[in-house]
């Protein structure tokens, strides 16, 4: 919450614009170039862990 003027204002959730930025929010890096995806799979690589989850639909 935010206080502006005294008053209690709750700022909007920021919302991804473009499927890629969703798809990065769900990869998780976990280091030395390894990602780890939703359903608990590991992928090396960036790009093989966005191709992956585009495949998973």
């Amino acid at each position: 919450m935010l206080r502006i003027n005294g008053r209690i204002a709750q700022a909007a959730p920021a919302k991804p614009k473009r499927t890629s930025e969703r798809q990065r929010v769900e990869l998780r890096h976990k280091g030395g170039g390894w990602y780890e995806l939703p359903d608990g799979r590991r992928v090396k690589g960036r790009r093989a862990a966005e191709r992956a989850m585009l495949e998973e639909g």
